[in-house]
């Protein structure tokens, strides 16, 4: 009984292969070659220069500086990496652009006092802290680092009235003060 079902599969397997070559014929079969997606071969071009470039453009200048944003941010990045000098530029740029901006000029102010430029820098200062008091928006940082710079310009006269404003002098206690005395003297 196995002997009888093994012949019968292997009978069939024989059969399968047979099927299989007598499919597949000997002869290769004539296939026209397809056409390309991009369509038919394009042709040559004409002969030119080829030395010559693609494209005849001119290079031209700009017309006028760029404009100048009033955006800070890329100077206060400069400041904050230390490299001053490019801050101060690129500040005194916007300022003169734009000369409201209080922060342009008070970050140039702050970059060229760390530049040891104390002139300028309290030049710049000066006319940050005119800007923010008229908005009534006095920065304690701008005023202190004026008084600093007008001290090591030696502009003393003008650091006087911002150490003032900025180190209130405490009353002493249990020392008269001028009335009192006046008065005790007559």
């Amino acid at each position: 009984m196995y002997r009888t079902l093994l012949l019968v599969i292997a009978a069939m397997i024989a059969l399968a292969a047979a099927g299989l070559t007598a499919a597949q014929s000997s002869r290769p079969r004539r296939v026209k070659p397809p056409e390309t997606l991009l369509g038919p071969e394009p042709t040559p071009a004409p002969a030119t220069n080829k030395n010559a470039p693609l494209l005849d453009v001119k290079p031209t200048k700009p017309v006028g500086a760029p404009p100048v944003s009033s955006d800070t941010t890329h100077a206060f990045q400069l400041f904050q990496q230390k490299q001053y000098a490019a801050a101060a530029k690129e500040a005194k740029e916007i300022a003169a652009a734009d000369p409201t901006n209080a922060e342009a000029w008070k970050l140039a102010g702050f970059s060229e006092f760390y530049l040891k430029q104390y002139a300028e820098a309290a030049n710049d200062l000066q006319k940050a802290l005119d800007l923010q008091r008229a908005a009534k928006e006095e920065d304690p940082n701008t005023v202190d680092a004026l008084a600093e710079s007008y001290v090591l310009a030696e502009r003393f006269e003008q650091a006087v009235p911002l150490l003032n404003s900025t180190m209130p002098i405490p009353p002493c206690h249990g020392v008269p003060d001028d009335s009192s005395f006046a008065a005790g003297m007559s």
